[in-house]
C-alpha cells in the first residue's frame, strides 16, 4: 500500500505541473485537481466493482 500511495501522488504531481505549465494556471491548484480525479475514478470503479458482485447470483 506504501507504494501505490507514493504513486498516486508522484503521478497527481507530475500530471498538475504539466497541467500547470500547459494551461498556465496555479500549480497547487492542478495537482489537487488531478488527485481529485484520480479519487473521482477510484470512486467510480469501486462502486461499478460492487454493483456486479451484487447481480452475480450465489453459487
Amino acid at each position: 500500500m506504501l507504494m501505490l500511495s507514493t504513486a498516486v501522488g508522484v503521478i497527481s504531481a507530475v500530471v498538475g505541473v504539466y497541467a500547470s505549465y500547459w494551461l498556465d494556471v496555479a500549480t497547487g491548484a492542478s495537482i489537487v485537481l488531478a488527485a481529485s480525479a484520480q479519487f473521482v475514478i477510484a470512486y467510480g470503479l469501486a462502486s461499478v466493482r460492487r454493483l456486479r458482485s451484487r447481480r452475480t447470483p450465489a453459487s
